[in-house]
């Protein structure tokens, strides 16, 4: 039983573990299936900093929630916006492991299947992180 302070994780789901921040590029966690409504508000989607996330100066990091209802590769759309970190222009960015990248409730709208996309201009980006749904306390 999870304590105060603790996480109720949904048992054996995760988005991703240790994912890794592309390079310049789009990567996508794995979908998960929680129903149209996304049982109604009761599903956090947290990202959490496995291992330290580093940005060179001006390079940017985009995480999008995307749904579908299908669950096939090609019927994904973004939904939104859930995080956009952009380096300064003077200095790089990081964020150190276990740090909270992100929190996201689905919403009632939410459509049967979820996933998240992962997107960097930085050809030097580095870093890992864990998104994984949780329950939220009712």
């Amino acid at each position: 039983m999870a304590g105060l302070g603790e996480d109720i994780k949904v048992n054996g789901e995760n988005y991703a573990v240790a994912k890794e921040v592309p390079q310049n590029t789009t990567a996508y966690t794995d979908a998960l299936n929680f129903g149209e409504g996304g049982q109604l508000g009761a599903i956090n989607v947290k990202g959490v900093v496995n291992e330290k996330i580093v940005l060179t100066a001006t390079k940017k990091l985009t995480v999008k929630l995307q749904e579908s209802a299908t669950g096939e590769s090609e019927d994904y759309a973004d939904k939104f916006t859930v995080k956009e970190i952009t380096a300064g222009a003077e200095d790089a960015y990081s964020i150190t492991a276990g740090n909270v990248l992100f929190n996201h409730v689905l919403g009632p709208d939410s459509k049967r299947y979820t996933r998240l996309s992962l997107t960097t201009d930085d050809a030097a980006a580095a870093g890992k992180v864990d998104i994984y749904p949780q329950y939220l306390p009712r």
